[in-house]
């Protein structure tokens, strides 16, 4: 199971990560955004404000990569 990770850029160039939206909005405050907002959006693209970009992607493991070699 790929576990998920959100990365936090805040502008000018600060970077953070976080394993899920509660802890990213326990840590900061001020992002312009809600997190009710951001538990309905999908991710296909980063999403951006005037403030902050959050992306969410997957941590893979070295199993994870074992997986996918071709055998």
């Amino acid at each position: 199971m790929k576990r998920r990770i959100f990365h936090l850029h805040i502008k000018p160039g600060t970077n953070k990560y976080y394993g899920s939206l509660q802890a990213l909005f326990l840590d900061n405050k001020d992002l312009k955004v809600s997190k009710f907002t951001l538990d309905r959006y999908d991710f296909v693209k980063p999403f951006e404000n005037d403030v902050c970009v959050i992306n969410k992607g997957f941590v893979l493991s070295a199993g994870d990569i074992r997986g996918l070699e071709p055998k």
